[in-house]
Parts: structure tokens; C-alpha cells; sequence
């Protein structure tokens, strides 16, 4: 499918994800830390404007768009996530969309998302430097960690904080990536390419979070 065009899915609903692959030198730089993922957004019932819309949290902040607007001015590829319907059935869908719009206009955190990408198994390499010391080690660890608010936010913690409470996810929504959130086992067994070209998403829909 040629990058300039695109498909705009008949049916969306609240719980569905859009994943991008971009192309801009930023997505790059993100994308060493979620691999093949830059970005995703949530689509979710606006419920200011009782539109179905796709929430967006990028640099400027959060703010809901037009579904057709976010895959047209895309940079890259897009990838339509759909939830497995006894997902769905689960779901606490009135809860998920109150959440999602409570969100709007809260400020976007690059610290943070440096945070989601850098895990204690990545600080812990470290150790294998002779006489590194392990206090440094430890500080590391505390730096890197992302406590679970949303006084701000990134793309990726919008979704995993309302997945987190509409279905009772045992998870820390401030330190899930773009590709960590492609990899929960709640998606269908195949997304549908919107954009660009099927690149793959590693792992996807593979691990278990319910």
C-alpha cells in the first residue's frame, strides 16, 4: 500500500488503538526504545463532544482528533489494533471513556517516557562494568522508575492507565512503551494495516496481562 494513502476503518470503538510506525528523525529516537512502535493513540468516546474520536498525547500535550485526520497526517505507517470482544465484554466501557477524557489537555513528559523504555534489567548490565559501584546502581533504578499518575503523561501510559482500571490490569501504566502495549495478549489475533507497510509488530499480542 503506497504511503500516501490510506484506509479509514468502517467501525472503531472505545478500547481500540491506532500504532505508528514513523518516519520523522523523533520517531526514530523512540523507537530505540519501543522498537518498530513510535507512537500509539486510543480511540475512545469523547464524552465533551459524544464523538468517537482518537485521543492523541504528544508534545504539545493531550487532545482528542478526528480518526481520518490522525491516519491521513501521519508520517509512516498505521496499524488498527481492535480488542477481542470478551475483552470487550469485560471492559468497564463507561469508566474507560470518563477516564480517557478527564485526560484531555494534561502536559506530555519526555522524562517519562525515557523512563518506560529504561527497565532494571537495562540499569542492571552495569554491574558486569569492574567495581561499577552498586550505589549508582540503585540510583539508577530510582531515577528510571516512573511512579503511576498522570499528573503527565505519554502516549502510551494514557492507554495503560484506563486499560489499568476498566479491566482491572495488575500492571504500572506510567511504564508501558508503545511496544509493550502492541504485545498485550487483549487485541485480535491480526491487525489491519491503515497506512504505509506491514512491518511487523515484534511479539504482538503475546503477552499476558489479564
Amino acid at each position: 500500500m503506497p504511503s500516501n494513502k490510506y484506509y479509514v476503518p468502517d467501525i472503531v470503538m472505545p478500547g481500540y488503538l491506532l500504532a505508528f510506525r514513523g518516519k520523522t528523525f523523533l520517531s526514530k529516537l523512540i523507537m530505540v526504545l519501543s522498537p518498530g512502535v513510535s507512537h500509539a493513540e486510543t480511540i475512545a468516546h469523547n464524552i465533551d463532544n459524544d464523538e468517537l474520536e482518537s485521543f492523541s498525547a504528544i508534545h504539545t500535550g493531550t487532545r482528542f482528533i478526528d480518526v481520518e485526520s490522525v491516519i491521513r497526517n501521519a508520517k509512516g505507517s498505521v496499524y488498527l489494533l481492535q480488542l477481542r470482544q470478551e475483552v470487550i465484554d469485560k471492559m468497564e466501557m463507561g469508566l474507560f471513556n470518563a477516564l480517557i477524557t478527564d485526560l484531555d489537555n494534561v502536559p506530555y513528559d519526555v522524562l517519562h517516557f525515557i523512563g518506560t523504555g529504561v527497565d532494571d534489567w537495562h540499569i542492571n548490565l552495569l554491574k558486569y562494568i569492574p567495581k561499577f559501584p552498586k550505589w549508582v546502581l540503585r540510583l539508577l533504578k530510582g531515577m528510571f522508575h516512573n511512579s503511576p499518575t498522570v499528573k503527565k503523561v505519554v502516549c502510551s501510559s494514557v492507554y495503560a492507565w484506563a486499560m489499568k482500571q476498566a479491566l482491572n490490569l495488575s500492571i504500572n501504566p506510567s511504564e508501558q512503551t508503545p511496544l509493550d502495549i502492541c504485545q498485550w495478549n487483549i487485541f485480535e489475533p491480526n491487525y489491519i494495516t491503515l497506512k504505509g507497510k506491514d512491518k511487523g509488530i515484534k511479539k504482538y499480542n503475546t503477552v499476558g496481562v489479564l
